[in-house]
């Protein structure tokens, strides 16, 4: 049988999240050709009237997703520039390796030579003009017992509060990809608190290959 921990553990691992820029502009080339044969294609009178029948998206809905592929494919050639310059998208994991299980963790990486870039998002596929965006209703009705607060990024810190870990669990500081300014020089530690702790866990954080998530 196996046994575990009888006291608390964590890692705190950061992971590339650099998107994989050769299969996205490989995704716009495709989506590109498709809204170049969708302009190409004059319904007669009556067509026109069935796709407004349908709802279907007309030749300006069009043109636009195709302005909109060309802002994202200029979106991830400055974010390759980006990277060669030292720019990188990381995100943050906390993985609890001890017994009992943890509540209210506190958790905060403070970042040594180098800074963290608030407020910058990863560039995001656009929508198809023949496509809408789905609901996630479970995000509104359903409770997985799980969440995060009190979430802050500065350019040396970002910390935030999470409602608890069992043994084994691993989950992502902040959802959202963090940008890092780093050298050859920056090195990443983190400082963990939770209910009923003695004193804060303090570590470095490891830096892991992204995983095969879907």
């Amino acid at each position: 049988m196996l046994e575990l921990p009888e006291s608390q553990s964590y890692d705190v691992f950061a992971e590339l999240a650099a998107p994989d820029v050769a299969a996205e502009r490989a995704f716009v080339r495709t989506e590109r050709q498709y809204v170049a044969r969708q302009l190409a294609d004059r319904p007669s009178a009556l067509g026109r009237f069935g796709r407004w029948a349908e709802q279907a998206p007309d030749q300006a809905a069009w043109r636009h997703y195709d302005q909109a592929l060309v802002r994202y494919a200029h979106q991830l050639d400055e974010a390759e520039a980006e990277r060669r310059q030292g720019l990188t998208p990381i995100k943050l994991l906390v993985t609890c390796n001890g017994q009992p299980p943890a509540r209210r963790i506190h958790v905060v990486v403070t970042v040594h030579d180098g800074r963290l870039q608030a407020g910058k998002r990863p560039p995001k596929r656009p929508l198809a003009a023949d496509r809408t965006e789905p609901i996630n209703w479970l995000a509104f009705f359903s409770y997985h017992g799980f969440w995060r607060s009190r979430m802050q990024t500065k350019p040396h810190r970002v910390e935030a509060r999470l409602s608890g870990l069992d043994y084994g669990q691993t989950a992502y500081l902040i959802d959202a990809p963090l940008y890092l300014h780093q050298t050859a020089q920056t090195r990443l530690t983190y400082s963990i608190d939770w209910s009923g702790a003695a004193a804060p866990l303090q570590g470095e954080v490891l830096a892991i290959q992204p995983p095969d998530r879907a």
